[in-house]
């Protein structure tokens, strides 16, 4: 059984891989530098406990220059055994047409949930508070604060005139984005604020923030936003 899952939301697509494999020993492989031969070898192996066995393979149709042969090889040679491929971002549907048999599971962000990301700065502060209320009916107040937590460390890092490797991976209007973001900023602010959230983390990771994480949140962009 072939199941293929990808979106931009790797927090629930790991859930729910995590959940295929429960209580199975896997073999992970990295898809980039994954040959053929090392995955037909892996999945044509037989044993009598490969029922409890899985096999996961990440970013191979979205980092591996040969996918299409193992799209051809996937789709040719079925297997019985427990095949994961998962993907850390959307695969366009033409990369995996062949794939018949497989079950296909995107898990994908809801849209307001980079509406609320490109928002946060000054002088938003209520518009950010509406859309972040939006969002926990389909997200965690933990999952919307680490990735508001990143969002702020890119920024900082870009107003100090650096980089690093997850911004120059990024497509242009990416860094774009992240620019026009960044000149709604005064840098003293931005750095002040990125330092409030490394001391919120640190609250919470020992029990010692003084009211609920999204109460907290709630202050913050009403207090630090308007």
């Amino acid at each position: 059984m072939i199941y293929l899952l990808h979106g931009d939301d790797i927090t629930s697509s790991r859930k729910y891989y995590s959940g295929l494999v429960e209580g199975l020993t896997q073999t992970i492989f990295d898809g980039k530098s994954l040959s053929l031969s090392d995955l037909e070898e892996k999945l044509v192996s037989n044993s009598l406990f490969e029922e409890k066995k899985a096999v996961v393979v990440e970013n191979l149709l979205t980092k591996n220059a040969k996918k299409k042969d193992f799209v051809k090889f996937l789709s040719e040679n079925p297997t019985q055994k427990l095949l994961i491929l998962w993907e850390d971002k959307k695969v366009q549907n033409t990369v995996f047409t062949r794939l018949k048999e497989a079950s296909i599971k995107e898990f994908s962000l809801p849209q307001n949930y980079f509406q609320f990301l490109d928002s946060y700065a000054p002088g938003n502060g209520k518009q950010v508070f509406k859309i972040y209320h939006e969002l926990l009916n389909t997200m965690s107040e933990e999952l919307v604060f680490y990735s508001l937590l990143k969002r702020i460390r890119l920024l900082v890092v870009l107003s100090e005139g650096s980089t690093i490797s997850e911004i120059s991976k990024m497509a242009p209007w990416q860094v774009g984005r992240l620019n026009s973001q960044l000149r709604m900023w005064k840098k003293e602010s931005l750095l002040s604020f990125y330092k409030t959230l490394q001391e919120t983390e640190i609250k919470m990771k020992s029990g010692r923030l003084p009211v609920g994480l999204s109460k907290h949140l709630d202050i913050l962009m009403l207090t630090l936003l308007t």
